[in-house]
């Protein structure tokens, strides 16, 4: 069994912070009903990537999509857009390379 954890000055069990967390969320859930349906969920798959290691990070109002993708051992940026990959890499970027977070509306 876990230790408990303190939490506001109090100390709690795991137990208890994980009854709390799934009241809520079964509230949450209740109060405002969500369908798959509304929404679109597409595959990101950056041309030569490594299988499985492209990550979106960030997409603007026009539907632009910044995220990271391996290729060889080297983590690169990404900007997606309408399916056109641009790869982004920071020059002199070593060790961990480039990863794209976030994009505003101005592209």
């Amino acid at each position: 069994m876990l230790p408990p954890a303190k939490f506001r000055g109090r100390y709690v069990r795991p137990k208890t912070i994980l009854a709390a967390t799934m009241a809520v969320g079964s509230l949450l859930a209740a109060a405002s009903p969500a369908s798959a349906a509304a929404f679109t969920f597409t595959t990101i798959d950056v041309p030569g990537a490594a299988p499985g290691s492209t990550q979106a990070g960030g997409i603007n109002n026009s539907g632009q999509i910044v995220g990271s993708f391996v290729a060889g051992a080297t983590t690169h940026g990404f900007l997606d857009t309408g399916g056109s990959f641009t790869t982004i890499d920071v020059p002199g970027a070593s060790g961990a390379g480039t990863v794209a977070s976030g994009i505003n509306d101005a592209g």
